[in-house]
């Protein structure tokens, strides 16, 4: 009793603020918890629902496939400054919504008092939105909540509900009388004049006579504001949708950096005749300039009170000098601004600037939806957490920590389909990388239990792990193997262990307990090929950078010998690869995976042109690409230390570098590892290298250095540069005379699979020269052709793995030059 009264007692407060709330005739009702009361009908195609509760900031009801926020449909609302706002949304976690592409809520009405708002909406029971939750018979999953003040913007922390939200599971369809709904006729209505402050009040749209597309790529632009990104594309064309809190202009671009300096700029809104766009660009950080060319069209807007969304089409190669091109699977700066007001008579100006609200973020735009991480692959997919239990990081500055897990047992096979991360919130800024080595070893219990220092403890090495499965690193998704293919683990004949190799980050060397890890994606049932992997890297002891260099290259080679023995050894002549994933460290510029067959370049197998440490994606090509016996592979990796003091050498830390590229491919080939070191175990190389830089340096000092050096052959480098290169003043002549003697240090090549040696070492081999470079195609045409003419010859790109793989050549290197 003492219930059913406190409920009346709320709809007293319900009914009188909404006057005409029955009048309306719901069919239902139901008090989802105290103060909040949903009331709805439905007519078969559609559903209108009355959303009402104890607050003059916004409401929000979801259709959720849990009691949480995750996977959940949301529609949030209320009334600010007199007007009603309504957003169509969604959420892919327990956080922050994201308003949807498509709008497919309208509001009829909303009205508020000083104690509560309510606001009427309708929308089919059917959408064809990812979005969208169909509304079905039978029990849902109904959330609810509300905010004390009215959002200004997609998330901000003054609007958190708190407290104030729940999960009801109840039935919306049919005849599901609530007993509640029974006792609102015989309560007391009081009326309050309180007038409806909107009707009608859909969103602004613009749309021709094509449909909205479907974009399933999707990135938060800005974590603060929301502000979204959405798209898909085709073999020619790439479509964009922007949505932003503001309900002016709307700036995309890309660039070369998150600057607007050399920038191709896109600005667009929604007025009263309809949404515009204007296609711009920069060579400054001030207002654009307008192209002569307008390439971007309007394919659909809208705008409600808080927010616009606009969705635009172009080519992704314009052949126009104003115009970046959208080609390749490579790392994209893409720019956001916006502004208060619309642009008037389409002329961009000082009134419009866009203050604070402006900022960039890379972005991969080019790679098959089939590589997301939420892509399905043959068969039902199970999942393995690959991750011990809580450990402590100690608190140094660079922590390599390695586990070991098992898969299978002995008579068990499965087939790894992808890996995703499983990262510890709290410890998002430490964690580096993550690498999983299969181990052709078996591992002990008492192994299995214990947590290692890597490189210190163990080497993977050494441990027979050092066969990659996949891996994660600063801003990647994970990775997939292509749809119909997979790893083969496990089964008499085939690893049932693997090693998870986790480089912490931690400049600030604190303390703290970490059981991060991978998620393994598997199925059993036998796929039609099977896929692998193996890297091409220059190794940790020979990498060095002077200081003061805007950019400084270096590079590693897998030479055809290997290629052959490689394919030879897995009865293949030619495997198809399908991605590749860079890897570098802080000083990283650019990165590019040059292609040889039969002495003739072929064109660029992989490249990122504009690397970012913080967004480290594998590239996936939209078709495959053929590297066959013969075949050679040459990975150059740019670097700038333009702020740099000193001499920065390979290595572990993030401050010191590393030069890999990890290739996919499928079928299989027997290697592992495929590179290059320079020839620095010559004392020559040294005295040369010192001697053209001017060094004067004592026959003593020299023999010291050079014992020191080869009593610690992994940190070869650093010594020399700690003893002696640190110490000269160094200038633009003496940079170029180091970028001219490391093109053209002969080089020692190896390969390996897993620890058996392929081929012996070769000596004397130097990298070929950069202005080697086949074109990169395709290229404009010239008069009388048009860029549709052109044959798309793009490549595709996704996310990722990490580095310390480079110490496998490594250790054949340490192993053979002391064998010699």
């Amino acid at each position: 009793m003492y219930v059913t009264g406190m409920y009346c007692s709320i709809f007293i407060v319900f009914l009188a603020l909404s006057g005409s709330a029955m009048s309306e005739e719901w069919s239902n009702a139901r008090a989802l918890g105290p103060g909040f009361l949903l009331q709805w009908r439905d007519d078969g195609d559609a559903i209108e629902m009355e959303i009402t509760a104890p607050t003059a900031g916004w409401v929000g009801i979801g259709f959720g496939v849990g009691k949480t926020m995750a996977n959940a449909d949301l529609i949030i609302g209320g009334v600010r400054n007199g007007e009603p706002y309504l957003w169509d949304c969604h959420a892919q976690y327990n956080g922050p919504p994201t308003i949807d592409q498509e709008q497919n809520v309208d509001i009829i009405s909303a009205r508020e008092n000083s104690t509560h708002t309510s606001i009427i909406v309708a929308r089919s029971l059917t959408l064809d939105d990812n979005f969208d939750r169909t509304i079905t018979n039978g029990d849902m999953t109904i959330l609810w909540a509300f905010g004390n003040s009215d959002k200004e913007r997609e998330w901000q922390n003054s609007d958190y509900h708190g407290r104030n939200r729940g999960a009801v599971e109840m039935v919306l369809l049919g005849n599901a009388e609530d007993p509640i709904s029974k006792d609102i006729g015989s309560t007391t209505i009081f009326t309050l004049s309180i007038p409806a402050t909107a009707k009608s009040t859909s969103p602004k749209l613009t749309r021709p006579n094509e449909q909205e597309p479907a974009l399933p790529f999707v990135a938060i632009l800005d974590e603060d504001t929301h502000v979204t990104l959405s798209w898909a594309f085709d073999s020619t064309t790439i479509t964009m949708q922007i949505v932003a809190p503001t309900t002016g202009w709307i700036g995309l671009g890309f660039g070369r950096t998150v600057s607007m300096n050399g920038a191709d700029i896109i600005m667009m809104g929604v007025k009263e005749d309809g949404a515009y766009v204007l296609d711009c660009h920069s060579d400054r950080n001030g207002v654009p300039d307008v192209d002569d060319e307008q390439n971007v069209e309007v394919v659909t807007g809208w705008e409600n009170g808080t927010h616009t969304g606009v969705t635009i089409r172009r080519k992704r190669l314009t052949c126009n000098p104003d115009d970046m091109d959208v080609q390749l699977p490579s790392t994209y700066r893409v720019l956001w601004s916006y502004g208060e007001e619309d642009l008037k008579d389409h002329s961009p100006s000082s009134r419009y600037y866009h203050h604070r609200n402006r900022g960039g973020r890379s972005l991969q735009l080019i790679y098959p939806s089939e590589y997301k991480a939420s892509a399905g692959n043959t068969g039902e997919e199970s999942h393995i957490d690959l991750r011990g239990g809580d450990f402590r990081v100690p608190p140094v500055e660079t922590y390599y920590s390695c586990k070991f897990v098992k898969l299978t047992e002995a008579n068990e096979t499965i087939y790894a389909t992808g890996l995703q991360p499983i990262i510890k919130k709290e410890n998002e800024r430490n964690v580096h990388h993550m690498i999983t080595y299969i181990c052709d070893v078996d591992i002990t219990e008492e192994q299995l239990q214990r947590e290692y220092q890597c490189y210190q403890d163990i080497h993977p090495f050494s441990m027979g792990c050092n066969k990659l499965l996949g891996g994660w690193a600063v801003g990647s998704t994970g990775m997939r193997y292509p749809r119909k293919s997979g790893y083969r683990l496990g089964g008499l004949d085939h690893p049932q262990y693997v090693m998870i190799e986790m480089h912490y980050d931690n400049p600030e060397k604190k303390e703290f307990f970490d059981n991060s890890g991978m998620r393994l994606s598997f199925v059993r049932e036998k796929p039609e090929v099977l896929s692998s992997i193996f890297d091409v890297s220059q190794t940790l002891p020979t990498i060095w950078v002077p200081p003061g260099a805007g950019r400084y290259r270096i590079g590693g080679h897998c030479r055809e010998e290997c290629v052959s023995k490689g394919m030879e050894k897995a009865g293949v002549s030619e495997v198809k690869v399908f991605g590749v994933f860079f890897h570098s460290h802080l000083a990283g510029r650019s990165m590019r995976l040059r292609h040889f067959r039969n002495g003739m370049e072929l064109q660029a197998m992989a490249r990122d042109e504009y690397y970012d440490f913080v967004y480290q994606e594998t590239q996936y090509f939209e078709e495959p690409i053929i590297l066959k016996r013969g075949d050679s592979l040459t990975l150059e990796c740019d670097y700038s230390t333009a702020n740099r003091k000193k001499v920065t050498t390979g290595g572990l830390p993030t401050t010191s570098e590393m030069c890999v590229a990890f290739i996919m491919h499928y079928p299989p080939m027997k290697m592992s590892t495929c590179g290059s070191r320079a020839n620095i175990d010559d004392p020559k190389v040294f005295f040369e290298l010192a001697a053209g830089l001017n060094i004067s340096l004592k026959t003593t000092d020299f023999v010291r250095v050079a014992n020191e050096m080869r009593g610690d052959f992994r940190n070869a480098m650093a010594i020399f540069a700690r003893n002696v290169l640190d110490d000269i003043k160094w200038t633009d002549e003496k940079r170029k005379f180091a970028q001219d003697f490391t093109d053209n240090m002969t080089l020692h090549t190896t390969c390996l699979n897993q620890r058996e040696l392929l081929m012996p070492f070769r000596d004397e081999f130097v990298l070929p020269r950069v202005n080697d470079y086949v074109e990169d195609q395709p290229i404009c045409p010239g008069a009388g052709q048009g860029a549709d003419d052109l044959e798309d010859s793009s490549v595709k790109i996704m996310s990722g793995l990490a580095a310390a793989m480079v110490i496998l050549i490594l250790g054949a290197a340490v192993a053979v030059t002391r064998k010699t």
